[in-house]
């Protein structure tokens, strides 16, 4: 179990970057172009260790799942923020709790792996509990979010690059495979750039945002860049669906830090804090929990 230590530390550290993300769209720069492009600079990073930690070069078959990996990830993350620009993040979060569902439906299909009933359990307390999290009441009725259509999108893509993700780790060392998904990053970055209307887009929105914000902004992707590195390692060290399997302790961080958020300081985050929206996101997170756990036993 060396792996929880760092998928805690990972969760953790993406709850922060996931609040100040929530912060920056609602306030501050609502236009996705933007983070594609910090997260392309941030995503180079890594090649600084180089000189000291050697990089593998594979094959070109791998090179390229490599740079696969890393465009997925940006597409991961664009639909995630699309989620979270529409709702609050303790909303937004937990449904990241379908993707380990969808790691699992993968592997059943790929190597005819079959769905215990410990598994089956956990796919229903997890879908349950991502209906109860993004459900929000309006008058005597009640809807369903916008946003998790988006987070169901992205948990499916998510499935898709952490399966690519281990299977990268089974064949190179943890900091070559780090290194080179990352390498997607920028080149997705670069092909965006290519049309003269997002470059137009990129520099009119940074020119309308301060000298602080911007720095705000490069600090999360480089928060976002340790919680992949923390991630990674996990993933390296143990089965993909393990790890997964134990996102749910980013939904406790979100909900506890936007909570203690959204009280201390309401002007900077606002989410339901009044006693039946906490006791709805604390029941919903309960048993994402409980699926999370039965998914641990059957790991």
């Amino acid at each position: 179990m060396d792996w929880l230590p760092s998928a805690t530390i990972a969760y953790f550290v993406w709850s922060i970057a996931t609040l100040i993300s929530k912060v920056l769209l609602s306030r501050y720069v609502s236009n996705l172009i933007v983070y594609t492009v910090s997260l392309g600079i941030v995503s180079l990073l890594p090649l600084l260790l180089a000189p000291t930690q050697g990089l593998t070069i594979p094959d070109p078959g791998l090179f390229s799942l490599a740079l696969v990996g890393g465009v997925l990830y940006i597409v991961v993350i664009l639909l995630y923020f699309k989620a979270l620009s529409l709702e609050e993040a303790s909303r937004v979060i937990p449904l990241w709790r379908f993707t380990p569902i969808f790691v699992l439906l993968f592997s059943g299909y790929f190597i005819n792996e079959q769905l215990t009933p410990y598994q089956l359990t956990a796919f229903a307390l997890l879908v349950l509990g991502g209906f109860g999290v993004s459900i929000k009441r309006i008058g005597d009725t009640f809807k369903l979010s916008p946003a998790f259509y988006w987070m169901l999108l992205s948990s499916l893509i998510g499935a898709i690059y952490n399966v690519l993700v281990k299977f990268i780790y089974l064949q190179l060392p943890y900091y070559s495979g780090f290194t080179l998904i990352r390498l997607g990053v920028p080149l997705t970055a670069g092909v965006v750039l290519l049309f003269p209307k997002n470059c137009r887009v990129l520099l009119s929105s940074l020119a309308a945002v301060s000298h602080p914000i911007k720095a705000l902004i490069l600090f999360n992707g480089v928060l976002d860049l340790i919680g992949l590195a923390f991630l990674n390692f996990a993933i390296s060290r143990a089965p993909i669906t393990l790890v997964n399997a134990s996102a749910g302790i980013q939904a406790v961080f979100v909900l506890l830090l936007s909570t203690a958020l959204s009280w201390k300081f309401p002007q900077v985050l606002q989410e339901e804090i009044d006693r039946k929206a906490f006791i709805q996101k604390l029941g919903a997170i309960t048993l994402i929990a409980m699926g999370t756990a039965l998914l641990a036993i059957a790991a």
